[in-house]
């Protein structure tokens, strides 16, 4: 089985939803961390398994907690979401597409490019959503973070990421543009990565309603580092 480790990060109106996926997240991935925002106590469903790396954090991280140390060090580290249903051959395509584009990369599903110089909206980036077929990989500004490949020695600390939670999938971005990793979004078929039905609000919406400036602040650094 391949050497890696995946991290998720979910909070107690969640519950339900990860309770369903976990049997599937655990067929697929040989360890799961998994950050558990706003709990009491750790779930039954996620006791009684070595797999499973379940904590609660001293202080609600949001999205953030994907990137908590507790595990250690793997090959490979895959950042997931628990709303998402990912195929049974993922964990081999996506190894498949790191390896096939060399280091230092980080491979994702759902890709973003920013457009000129980024003031918010839609009509300023191209997004390849994950749900899409892609014909082709393609280099990109940011990747999301529930669909992401990458390197055990290429994940930026805690730290680093921390006061980005809600918006960590920009901050991540940046980390990487700064560190000079590529950032590709594959190539698959339509549907080869879907959503569960979920009726909650977006964290990333909720976030840079209020954080807009912030935001866009990131964004533009890492458009200014592009090679």
């Amino acid at each position: 089985m391949t050497d890696s480790i995946a991290h998720l990060a979910t909070y107690p109106g969640r519950t339900a939803l990860l309770a369903a996926n976990i049997a599937h997240l655990r067929a697929l991935f040989p360890k799961i961390v998994v950050c558990l925002n706003g709990y009491g106590s750790i779930p039954p469903y996620l006791q009684g398994d070595e797999r499973i790396a379940a904590f609660i954090p001293a202080q609600d991280l949001k999205d953030a907690g994907k990137f908590a140390d507790i595990a250690g060090t793997a090959r490979y580290h895959f950042l997931i979401d628990d709303d998402l249903i990912y195929p049974k051959d993922y964990v081999t395509r996506m190894v498949a597409h790191a390896e096939a584009h060399g280091e230092p990369v980080v491979v994702g599903v759902h890709g973003v490019d920013y457009r000129f110089w980024y003031r918010g909206g839609a009509r300023g980036r191209r997004v390849f959503h994950f749900e899409s077929a892609l014909q082709r990989a393609r280099e990109v500004d940011a990747l999301g973070t529930g669909t992401v490949l990458v390197a055990g020695t290429d994940l930026p600390p805690l730290a680093y990421v921390q006061d980005a939670a809600g918006f960590v999938d920009i901050r991540f971005a940046r980390w990487c543009a700064e560190q000079r990793l590529r950032r590709v979004c594959v190539s698959r078929p339509a549907h080869w990565l879907t959503q569960s039905d979920f009726d909650g609000p977006s964290l990333f919406d909720e976030v840079t309603r209020v954080r807009r400036t912030e935001v866009l602040r990131e964004v533009n650094a890492i458009r200014s580092l592009r090679r």
